[in-house]
């Protein structure tokens, strides 16, 4: 791989980094990965449809990690495609249709709370 297409694949984790420090927050680099990853353009922010399309393959790998196939895996799977709208809305907090690392952020920290209550 030459270095040009390096430094281009490693562009978006490179700006997530300021991002979350104008932000004042103190945003896991993991998040921060995430969140580079779903930014298909890479311009900063998140669509809904970036963000919809990286929960369902987010969903659909960690689903296939354990195990899960078939009928289930695409009732799971279609099931974050359809919550995703809903979720996108409620963390858009500047209502400007996209979402910046903050608000993505946001979705993370609830997701994670809903998921300590179901255990």
């Amino acid at each position: 791989m030459n270095k040009k297409l390096i430094s281009l694949l490693a562009l978006p984790t490179l700006l997530a980094a300021p991002i979350a420090l104008n932000a004042g927050e103190d945003i896991p680099k993991g998040v921060q990965r995430t969140f580079a990853n779903f930014d298909a353009d890479s311009n900063g922010t998140l669509s809904p449809d970036e963000f919809e399309k990286g929960n369902v393959a987010a969903a659909e790998k960690r689903l296939l990690k354990n195990g899960v196939k078939g009928e289930e895996l695409a009732k799971k799977v279609k099931n974050v495609g359809k919550n995703s709208s809903a979720r996108f809305t409620s963390a858009d907090k500047d209502s400007d249709g996209e979402l910046n690392l903050k608000e993505f952020f946001s979705t993370r920290n609830t997701a994670n709370a809903k998921n300590r209550k179901k255990s």
